[in-house]
């Protein structure tokens, strides 16, 4: 009897490679105040938590003059570089144990006026206020000081997240 494994990793790719397909480039980027023309023109992005990279894959056949690193999600507090135009986190800060020391790590990574794009899942009816709220408290106790909501599917939130006001 032959066996088949099936690793979590492959299935979050499967799970999530639609949303990206069908939302990251022709609405969450859009959705962020100028991301995609500083992407057309060359701009260094880190991927935080992008499993097996289909996101960063993605954003890199989108835009060939940008460069992309992908950081698996146990990076997050310790990803490598600084100088990103853009840090995108999707689906994980959540998962966090400490948000607000990734939160600080990403500040810290992003140029000026650098932009941080957080997806993160829509909770349900109802709470959506409160997760929110804590996207915000962890922006603020981070030191950013501009989060907007720039979008939404029927599962996700786009925050744009920048260090201004």
């Amino acid at each position: 009897m032959a066996t088949t494994t099936i690793h979590l990793r492959d299935q979050c790719e499967r799970f999530f490679r639609p949303g990206y397909n069908e939302s990251l480039l022709s609405a969450w980027l859009p959705a962020l105040g100028g991301a995609v023309e500083t992407l057309q023109r060359g701009a260094r992005v880190a991927d935080v938590g992008c499993g097996q990279g289909s996101s960063t894959l993605l954003m890199a056949a989108a835009f060939p003059r940008s460069t992309f690193r992908g950081f698996d999600v146990h990076d997050a507090r310790a990803f490598e570089g600084t100088s990103y135009a853009l840090v995108v986190t999707f689906d994980c800060l959540h998962e966090s144990g400490d948000p607000v020391a990734e939160a600080r790590h990403v500040l810290a990574a992003l140029a000026p006026g650098g932009t941080w794009m957080l997806v993160d899942p829509l909770p349900g009816e109802g709470d959506a206020d409160a997760a929110e709220a804590r996207i915000r408290a962890i922006a603020a106790a981070a030191g950013f000081g501009h989060v907007r909501r720039a979008a939404e599917t029927p599962y996700n939130a786009v925050f744009e997240i920048r260090a201004g006001s």
